[in-house]
């Protein structure tokens, strides 16, 4: 899995990047899921769960998502968005 290395010795891993991957996409996903959780559910206890586990999921594979579309993006020649200290 190329897109989990991303040739460390050039590019580096940082850590940073990849905690602010996971929790923006948890984030992110928390707001589409809550009503659908509160929608199809029985209980509060059931919605409870089902945005737990969504949430642990997303933490858990945000930041190898990050990683993947810096890969993807890399593979077809888009170059990565300016940083905030850039601009």
């Amino acid at each position: 899995m190329d897109f989990l290395t991303l040739n460390l010795s050039k590019q580096g891993f940082s850590l940073k990047r990849f905690v602010v991957d996971a929790g923006a996409m948890a984030i992110f996903w928390i707001i589409p899921y809550t009503p659908v959780f509160l929608y199809t559910s029985k209980t509060l206890e059931a919605v409870a769960l089902g945005l737990g586990s969504s949430t642990i999921l997303e933490i858990l594979f945000g930041g190898i998502y990050g990683r993947f579309l810096d890969w993807f993006r890399k593979k077809f020649g888009i170059v990565p968005p300016k940083t905030i200290a850039e601009v």
